[in-house]
């Protein structure tokens, strides 16, 4: 699936000709979910699941505090002091 052209700017440093929303989903979705704005979390949203989301807001080392804390709230992934 091709990225949508409104997004492209994220992706200043990689060659979009090649990027591809399924082989590069882990690139992708890490740099949208810390540097996307409302469009890109749309399309992030609706392109993979919310499993892969929830990986990737655990696991990236890419994302601000801020960006981590925002999707944990949004996608209801429980904290530390949530139990």
């Amino acid at each position: 699936m091709p990225i949508p052209s409104a997004i492209h700017r994220y992706f200043w440093d990689a060659d979009l000709r090649v990027l591809d929303s399924q082989e590069h989903k882990q690139y992708i979705a890490d740099r949208l979910l810390d540097k996307g704005d409302v469009e890109a979390a749309r399309w992030l949203v609706k392109t993979y699941p919310r499993e892969h989301l929830i990986h990737r807001v655990r696991a990236s080392r890419q994302l601000s505090p801020k960006s981590r804390n925002f999707w944990m709230l949004y996608l209801g992934i429980p904290t530390a002091t949530d139990a």
